[in-house]
């Protein structure tokens, strides 16, 4: 939607296995990339997963969109790739363990907390002065 303020949340159990956005291939033999495999530039999907999160990041802030991201999980979900979706829009990015987490809970709950005019401090934040509440 062109020119209308959404935000977006997004939840990964995992990391992306198919499509421009993918990090890891679907065979559990091929491992994420690992911070040693940056640094000897063998990375075979971070490149252009990283451009298609760039591209998409750069879209959804042109159309004041804010994107969320919520990462729960033992292993490496492709955040690295996907931040510029955040660092774009003026989004939030959470890594936790599990969605059951203390840490998780409190930080997903800190989006709908409220200010000293009873306002919703990210609902003010993707939508300026033109919120409006409705029953």
């Amino acid at each position: 939607y062109q020119r209308r303020v959404r935000g977006i949340m997004t939840f990964l159990g995992g990391p992306g296995t198919q499509g421009p956005g993918m990090v890891v291939g679907e065979e559990l033999k091929e491992a994420i990339r690992s911070h040693h495999d940056i640094d000897k530039n063998d990375v075979p999907h971070m490149k252009k997963a990283g451009r298609f999160y760039e591209a998409l990041g750069g879209r959804a802030a042109k159309n004041g969109h804010t994107v969320d991201i919520f990462s729960a999980a033992l292993h490496q979900t492709g955040l690295h790739e996907m931040r510029h979706l955040v660092t774009k829009t003026g989004g939030h990015m959470v890594l936790a363990d599990a969605f059951a987490t203390t840490l998780f809970k409190q930080s997903f709950q800190m989006l709908f907390a409220k200010n000293d005019k009873n306002e919703h401090k990210k609902m003010r934040k993707i939508m300026g002065d033109r919120i409006e509440e409705t029953p």
